[in-house]
């Protein structure tokens, strides 16, 4: 082999080698698809908590009018979901429920709402706040959640934590998932749950604030 191709055989390994040592250290789209995970988990996410605070806020008084009244104080959930969250409460907590109930429930939440306060001896806000936790779930929300924040995990393992905005995108992410987990299992007082929801609203938009010159697309 001449000098020349051996010159040239050498050029060509030294640019497969870096192009080689560029993926391993993770693309700039690797953050970007990470970010946008984290945006719809985060939209969703949002939804979800502010869904309990407001049914929280509106039942804490132990009062109770209508079902459709609860339905108009959320936004990320429909009548029928709701709904399915209430049948949802129910199969965890009724020892006696058989899935014949389900009509009855569908037909008559409200009295259902009411019955279950009595049968279980909590509150109002009790039925209603895990009426609302059991409808993400039900309905397949939180898995969606759960499947954003897992893309979200790989890819941000992928990146070169070197970088600007590596930081900041793993905030976002941890935040965004101790959310997700809390929406999963709300404790604390009314005024705890709002301070705990504002936290991490607060968090979240400064994170995206951070990001959105780096990787908005």
């Amino acid at each position: 082999m001449s000098n020349k191709c051996k010159r040239l055989m050498a050029f060509l390994l030294m640019c497969v080698l870096a192009v080689l040592s560029l993926a391993g250290c993770g693309s700039k789209k690797d953050a970007q698809d990470a970010y946008e995970n984290l945006n719809s988990a985060s939209d969703m996410v949002t939804d979800w908590g502010t869904d309990i605070y407001q049914i929280w806020l509106v039942t804490s008084s132990g009062s109770f009018k209508d079902f459709d009244d609860i339905c108009d104080q959320v936004h990320g959930l429909t009548r029928d979901e709701l709904i399915d969250g209430l049948i949802g409460y129910l199969r965890i907590h009724a020892t006696d429920w058989t899935e014949d109930s389900v009509d009855t429930v569908k037909e008559h939440p409200g009295a259902i709402v009411v019955l279950a306060t009595q049968t279980f001896d909590c509150e109002v806000f009790d039925v209603c706040v895990e009426m609302v936790v059991q409808a993400y779930i039900e309905n397949g929300k939180s898995d969606q959640i759960k499947s954003y924040l897992d893309n979200a995990k790989e890819e941000i393992k992928k990146c070169n934590d070197s970088k600007s905005y590596y930081a900041s995108l793993k905030e976002y992410y941890n935040t965004v998932n101790s959310y997700y987990a809390f929406c999963q299992q709300p404790q604390g007082s009314l005024d705890q749950v709002e301070t705990t929801i504002n936290d991490y609203h607060n968090t979240m938009r400064d994170c995206k604030n951070d990001l959105e010159l780096d990787l908005e697309k």
